[in-house]
């Protein structure tokens, strides 16, 4: 990954599209939609290479090609292609950071072509919703202004008047400090920095598509604080590192999770599946006993099957609950389509929702009197408990 970004999100009338023109002011650059294709996007990103990228709507984006726009642009490079001739054209290349907001992330937008958004592509756009969480979308503070559409209303006014000046003198301050006998000191601090921002705002247990984001913030907050040293914020030390922890934090808490993102969504798809189909698609396998069942009827699709085993009662009164058995051909080309299929049942059998004998399969006897090898999910994958 060498160029992310990020993306606002929320409901609309909340301060995103000012927020990027705000953003657009300070570097001197034009704002864009997502109204395009992943064709015209190579030339607009080269354009803005060692820049910034924006684009604003993304619900205006095509479906199909929402994620492979998201790629193309954090890697830095367009497609390869050939001339006439049949020899090869050079390949558009940019370093640029992506700004994008809508009021849709990129997995809703997938979602509507029915693809799943990855672990790559979520590390490479993070989303960050657009509520500051005081009731006044965006904003943290109208600095005196009597609403918050009001204090937009400045803002965009602001815009107006004010355009790359902020940037401009942002680089010829760095440049400046960048000299070649002092280049070398500045930049170990810097990355000294961003490492102390990880240690301090990373959960222990995170994996590295999480470090990799909260480094990511690391850097904005670096270069915020390099900005107010060198007098072009006008804030006060620290308010720039604050910002990007409120942001990486709300990142992580939308996320939901430290884990590896695909393992989380593999699993989802499992719990969903059974809420789903637990009493269409998985057989009834009869114990004896008092019980009563509906007669068997048919079970279009069997994924597997159900047991009602009983226990003796606890203290609220339950004697006994559902296991469900997946036959391993279902397990890997339904309940774990499009994940890796031993990864989610190894993980699973982790946290206590898959339990599992001598290897993640178990042996188990169907109704038909044979013995059948099945991934014995516990009764815990309909209540998220572990």
């Amino acid at each position: 990954m060498n160029h992310p970004g990020f993306h606002y999100h929320g409901l609309s009338q909340k301060g995103k599209t000012t927020a990027l023109q705000v953003a657009a002011s300070v570097v001197g650059c034009e704002m864009n939609t997502w109204r395009t294709t992943d064709n015209g996007l190579e030339g607009l990103a080269e354009e803005r290479c060692d820049s910034l990228l924006i684009l604003d709507e993304m619900a205006q984006a095509d479906a199909h090609a929402a994620g492979k726009i998201a790629y193309m642009i954090a890697n830095g490079a367009g497609k390869g292609r050939a001339a006439q001739n049949g020899d090869a054209k050079q390949i558009k290349r940019w370093r640029t950071l992506l700004l994008s907001s809508g009021e849709i992330t990129l997995a809703d937008k997938m979602n509507e072509a029915g693809a799943k958004r990855r672990g790559g592509q979520e590390v490479r756009l993070a989303d960050i919703p657009s509520d500051a969480g005081a009731g006044m979308g965006v904003f943290e503070n109208l600095h005196g202004a009597p609403s918050p559409g009001k204090f937009a209303e400045q803002l965009r006014g602001a815009t107006q008047t004010v355009s790359g000046a902020p940037f401009l003198a942002y680089l010829e301050a760095l440049i400046a400090v960048l000299q070649p006998e002092t280049s070398a000191e500045v930049l170990s601090a810097l990355r000294g920095q961003r490492d102390q921002f990880i240690a301090d705002n990373l959960p222990d247990e995170a994996v590295g598509q999480v470090r990799s984001v909260c480094g990511r913030f690391g850097v904005v907050a670096i270069a915020g604080e390099l900005a107010t040293t060198l007098g072009i914020t006008g804030w006060k030390e620290g308010e720039a590192t604050a910002a990007a922890k409120t942001c990486f934090r709300a990142w992580l808490e939308k996320r939901g999770t430290t884990g590896d993102h695909d393992i989380e969504e593999g699993i989802r798809q499992v719990i969903a599946f059974v809420e789903k189909y637990a009493t269409s698609r998985f057989e009834t396998i009869y114990t004896g006993g008092d019980e009563t069942y509906p007669p068997y009827s048919g079970y279009a699709g069997r994924v597997g099957y159900r047991q009602h085993i009983f226990e003796s009662a606890d203290e609220s009164g339950n004697i006994g609950s559902w296991h469900y058995y997946v036959l391993p051909l279902a397990w890997r080309d339904e309940l774990t389509k499009g994940y890796d299929a031993k990864t989610i049942a190894a993980e699973m059998a982790k946290r206590g929702l898959l339990i599992r004998g001598d290897k993640l399969q178990t042996k188990k006897r169907t109704p038909e009197g044979k013995p059948a090898w099945v991934y014995h999910l516990s009764p815990n994958i309909l209540s998220g408990g572990e």
